[in-house]
């Protein structure tokens, strides 16, 4: 799994329906071209939504056959290319395994007993100037942020993370929830309004006066099972140009903005890059060439 800069929907709407029409004319290329430019954006959504980038993964690869298979039944008239990716997307997700992380996780009440049950530990200020610790303080830092979307709904997530996170015109995410534009509106301001109190009340992040701190509560994370020095999932070259942060200034490493959204906006674009090509091998197979004629 690698980080993207930003996401690759910059695609213009003619350019994707240029790829749907050379891929249904039978196009390879153009079919490979599609799913390439696809997949960063259903990856991103089932990694938000599922937190286990494996079961992203897996999740993707099957949106993906679904994408082709149901690509002849696409319609521009009605939706954009994205927009009916996004909606496949959701509805397969939806209907996903839960996973062990997902599983054990509660209520906001719960995650917060299990956060506050890990152990402070302050890192000496000249171990913070270790870009490998640095990477660790991040690694905690996305993955608890992550985690908080856990504490919501699985439909509460979907629409916060399309309407939050991705910024999605209100018309456009209510289309793909299958919602109309004001009861889409109201799901995302109680999903909001759920997680940011829950922030505000125990996020050291955001509001200063409460003790729980990103890189305080590294050292527990790898112990309870949380961070894996050597399996990181989510801050794997978050940092190109790495900073150097004292122990007042470590937590701007968390890219604390005042508004909560932008916090969650800010986290890492990620493309598992392995996905279309066990696509790809799924299309070579005669099977495939038979029943789609390619």
């Amino acid at each position: 799994m690698k980080i993207l800069d930003k996401p690759e929907r910059e695609r213009t709407s003619e350019s994707w329906e240029g790829l749907v029409a050379q891929s249904l004319a039978g196009d390879r290329q153009a079919l490979d071209d599609l799913l390439r430019s696809v997949q960063p954006l259903v990856f991103n959504l089932a990694q938000k939504m599922l937190l286990n980038p494996d079961d992203a993964q897996d999740a993707t690869q099957e949106i993906l056959l679904k994408l082709v298979l149901g690509l002849q039944s696409y319609d521009s008239q009605k939706a954009e290319f994205t927009t009916w990716a996004y909606a496949l997307a959701r509805n397969q997700i939806l209907g996903f395994r839960i996973g062990k992380i997902e599983a054990l996780t509660g209520s906001f009440d719960q995650y917060a007993e299990e956060i506050q049950a890990v152990s402070d530990k302050v890192i000496e200020e000249r171990e913070l100037l270790n870009p490998e610790t640095q990477i660790l303080v991040k690694e905690a830092n996305v993955g608890c942020m992550l985690g908080m979307l856990l504490c919501l709904s699985r439909d509460q997530r979907m629409v916060f993370i399309l309407g939050e996170m991705f910024a999605l015109k209100s018309e456009v995410a209510a289309r793909i929830c299958e919602l109309t534009p004001e009861n889409f509106r109201k799901q995302l301001s109680r999903a909001r309004r759920d997680l940011y109190s829950f922030m505000q009340n125990k996020c050291g992040l955001i509001n200063k006066e409460n003790p729980c701190r990103c890189h305080r509560k590294t050292a527990g994370f790898i112990k309870a099972g949380y961070v894996d020095p050597q399996n990181i999932r989510f801050a794997t070259h978050y940092y190109q140009n790495v900073r150097i942060f004292s122990e007042e200034r470590v937590d701007a490493m968390c890219d604390v903005e005042v508004e909560y959204g932008k916090m969650y906006r800010n986290l890492p674009v990620y493309d598992a890059d392995t996905t279309v090509l066990a696509v790809k091998a799924w299309l070579n197979s005669l099977d495939f060439r038979d029943t789609f004629r390619m």
